[in-house]
């Protein structure tokens, strides 16, 4: 994945949801998987995410939120302003760890 400064600090202060979706589903499987991880870390349960977009309108993403003890996926527009500006600041995180040399 790359990055954007000018993208990564309008995200950092707002969310926007196609640098959210191309983020997120640029990562690999594990890649996802140790963004979730590092949510539950930070306190937020949440167990799943899902980014989508519909073949009849490509231009419109989604991303859905699957908390513990919530079967129903929340969409990210009914999420407080808070906690989406955390789940991106640990995306951000997520992607510099994930994008990182391994140094022996």
């Amino acid at each position: 994945m790359q990055s954007n400064s000018n993208n990564d600090y309008k995200m950092e202060k707002q969310f926007d949801i196609n640098l959210f979706y191309e983020k997120y589903n640029g990562m690999s499987t594990s890649e996802r998987k140790a963004y979730i991880s590092r949510l539950r870390q930070a306190g937020i349960s949440i167990h799943k995410i899902v980014c989508f977009s519909y073949s009849e309108a490509p231009g419109i993403k989604h991303a859905l939120f699957t908390f513990d003890g919530n079967n129903e996926s929340i969409p990210y527009f009914m999420l407080d302003r808070e906690m989406l500006l955390k789940i991106v600041k640990l995306l951000f995180k997520a992607e510099t760890v994930f994008t990182q040399p391994f140094l022996i």
